[in-house]
């Protein structure tokens, strides 16, 4: 299978007003920050009109086939790593 897209360095700088620590202390904290980063990733006007490709053989993993939006995409997978 081809790739599609190939990402070699991405930086995401998030303004808030909460102060993240630079090493997390446990995994829920870790969990947390992914989740939150998802959001805020999904949120972002550049994914808005993003698709992703997901092939037939991403079955066995749970995804179903077909083009999905990209910012929907994200916040669903938050949304099953905060459960």
């Amino acid at each position: 299978m081809e790739k599609i897209i190939n990402v070699k360095q991405i930086i995401v700088n998030i303004h808030n007003d909460k102060v993240i620590q630079e090493e997390p202390v446990d995994d829920s904290e870790k969990m947390s920050l992914l989740v939150e980063t998802l959001r805020i990733i999904a949120g972002d006007e550049y994914f808005n009109n993003t698709t992703v490709l997901i092939p037939d053989k991403c079955k066995k993993y749970g995804f179903a086939k077909g083009q999905h939006k990209l910012d929907k995409l994200l916040y669903f997978l938050a949304d099953m790593l905060e459960e």
